[in-house]
């Protein structure tokens, strides 16, 4: 005999109201695209990144940020139009939200790391979203790496370890918080 939990998935507990997986590409000469989406409730949802497939070698032309920019646009950016790259992201609408948080900072060259400020949050339900691109100019793939942290209630922690002089991340960052 099978039972059904309460509040489970198969009793339609599931908080995650849609997932939908965007294939797009960027092609050489573009540095932002938008692309439509379904329609959403944008404080509910989040935007990550999964899959690129690009020939470049250079971190200014593969790193690349996503953000939902209203309730049916993804806008994906990254700092150099050079060669062609295929991306897969998604988007995830999400039923039961308390609170939706974004913003953008830079680390910027020379500087370990950077905060942001976000209004309190309950850590232990909250996640960190985040995508980035980058203006630096190498081949070498993991200096551009970077790590992005819940630190306190109010505090979001971005931090890299190459910190030369021409190295700059530019973060999109979604906090989601649910009951």
């Amino acid at each position: 005999m099978r039972g059904i939990v309460k509040g489970g998935l198969n009793d339609g507990g599931s908080n995650i109201k849609s997932i939908q997986k965007i294939s797009t590409t960027i092609i050489n000469g573009e540095t932002t695209k938008n692309v439509t989406i379904n329609a959403v409730t944008a404080t509910k949802s989040i935007a990550y990144l999964t899959f690129y497939k690009t020939t470049a070698a250079n971190a200014s032309t593969i790193f690349i940020s996503v953000e939902i920019t209203s309730s049916t646009n993804i806008m994906l950016t990254r700092s150099s139009s050079n060669d062609t790259v295929v991306i897969e992201c998604f988007v995830v609408e999400f039923y039961n939200v308390k609170s939706k948080q974004t913003g953008s900072l830079s680390l910027v060259a020379n500087t370990a790391s950077n905060t942001a400020s976000i209004s309190s949050v309950d850590t232990s339900k909250s996640l960190l979203f985040f995508s980035y691109y980058t203006n630096y100019g190498s081949n070498v793939v993991g200096n551009c790496l970077c790590s992005g942290t819940i630190t306190n209630a109010t505090t979001l922690t971005f931090s890299h370890i190459n910190t030369g002089a021409a190295d700059i991340k530019y973060i999109k960052w979604q906090v989601i918080e649910f009951y």
